[in-house]
């Protein structure tokens, strides 16, 4: 039995029963099929642009984790590189100088990874590639360096006299009262330099040599160091140890590294108990905290 569907009639004033056609029936069909098509559409359409927005967020979120993970990646690698280079510089100014071995030059330790080779970080993000950048250059460095102590180790184990010879010790483990240049005089009060380190120590601590050698001065002075020790030790090295209360050595013995050539006094131009130690190097006085690498 066909559906009935009343309608109002206008012109009776009344609803009419009314049985659709066929066509018409395929009519509503439609209609409701196409709007069922539009709700599913915007449906959809609103899926996307809420799951697009999620997923952009979860992005950026992404991206800033990675960027503070970056950031302290880059500080680690900043604090290595310090680390480096101060190896470097005691390589440079020190170990390659005593064994003669010819420094490694500014251009080739700071060639790292520039220019052109940086171009295949382009259009990474900047944390990104400043972080890429760095890890390059230290790569530079160590490999640079690790070939650095191959030759220093091979040279060492060439120059075993030499290396005991230099003085790298600690006379005392005081610490430095006043170090190697110009300073105020504590005595005049005028500025006068400095060619040593004057240690604190208390008064009849033992002092010690510095490297092996041969004692070349012990006794009194005349220029204001007091009882002091000069010892030879080679391969233009000479130490001189002053304002001793007491000397343990005499000119022409043989000391080793960390014998007690004499003991903390306060002789000669002096206003308290401390060490005045000097290093010396072909004639020339030189900072001996270039020198010392222990205590």
């Amino acid at each position: 039995m066909a559906r009935k569907y009343f309608i109002y009639n206008s012109d009776t004033y009344r609803y009419e029963a009314h049985i659709l056609t066929k066509q018409q029936k395929l009519n509503k069909l439609g209609w409701t099929m196409g709007g069922a098509a539009v709700l599913t559409a915007l449906f959809l359409a609103l899926n996307y642009w809420v799951l697009g927005d999620i997923s952009k967020g979860a992005a950026d979120n992404l991206n800033k984790q990675l960027a503070d993970q970056m950031m302290d990646l880059r500080l680690q690698l900043q604090k290595m590189d310090l680390s480096i280079e101060k190896i470097h510089k005691n390589d440079q100014s020190y170990f390659r100088s005593i064994l003669n071995l010819p420094k490694i030059t500014t251009s080739e330790w700071e060639a790292g990874f520039g220019g052109s080779e940086q171009s295949i970080y382009e259009g990474k993000p900047n944390y990104l590639r400043q972080t890429l950048i760095l890890e390059q250059k230290l790569n530079h460095k160590f490999s640079l360096q690790k070939q650095s102590f191959r030759e220093l180790a091979t040279a060492s184990a060439a120059n075993q006299d030499q290396l005991s010879k230099v003085p790298t010790l600690r006379p005392l483990k005081g610490r430095i009262l006043s170090g190697f240049g110009y300073r105020r005089d504590p005595i005049s009060g005028g500025v006068h330099f400095h060619p040593g380190l004057d240690l604190d120590a208390r008064y009849g601590e033992p002092i010690h040599a510095v490297a092996e050698g041969t004692v070349i001065e012990a006794g009194g002075s005349d220029g204001g160091y007091g009882i002091q020790v000069e010892i030879d030790h080679g391969y233009g090295y000479v130490t001189k140890y002053a304002h001793m209360s007491k000397l343990a050595v005499k000119p022409g013995q043989k000391v080793k590294r960390k014998d007690v050539i004499g003991y903390v006094g306060n002789t000669g131009y002096s206003v308290g108990a401390h060490l005045h130690y000097e290093v010396i190097r072909y004639g020339n006085k030189i900072d001996p905290r270039d020198y010392i690498l222990a205590d």
